[in-house]
């Protein structure tokens, strides 16, 4: 399975066998969910990266570090990008960042 990429969103699978909790140092929690599970949120536009399936958890570990855990093909929506389906499986998810070189740190990208 390949890395799914939408705008400055990413999937990246985690492997069969792959330890999460080796990857993240503090123990996952599940984010509340009502309804879509949203990755991300357009802080310029209110657009959201959201996955529209009832049955995927989102995880939140330290740092900002989250895993989600997809049970049937998902949709991956945006209002600005073309539509991926997800598959079932387990997903590390990244928010794409920059660096500000006037503030000497990184950034998440601003949609």
């Amino acid at each position: 399975m390949d890395v799914i990429r939408q705008g400055d969103v990413w999937l990246v699978p985690i492997r069969e066998g792959e330890c999460i909790g080796c990857a993240f140092s503090a123990r996952l929690t599940p984010e509340p969910v009502a309804g879509d599970v949203v990755l991300a949120l357009g802080e310029a536009t209110g657009h959201a990266h959201r996955i529209r399936a009832p049955h995927s958890v989102l995880m939140a570990g330290e740092g900002g570090n989250r895993v989600m855990t997809v049970e049937a093909p998902a949709p991956l929506t945006h209002e600005e990008h073309g539509t991926h389906v997800v598959p079932p499986g387990e997903f590390h998810v990244h928010i794409q960042r920059v660096h500000d070189c006037l503030a000497e740190a990184a950034r998440q990208v601003v949609d």
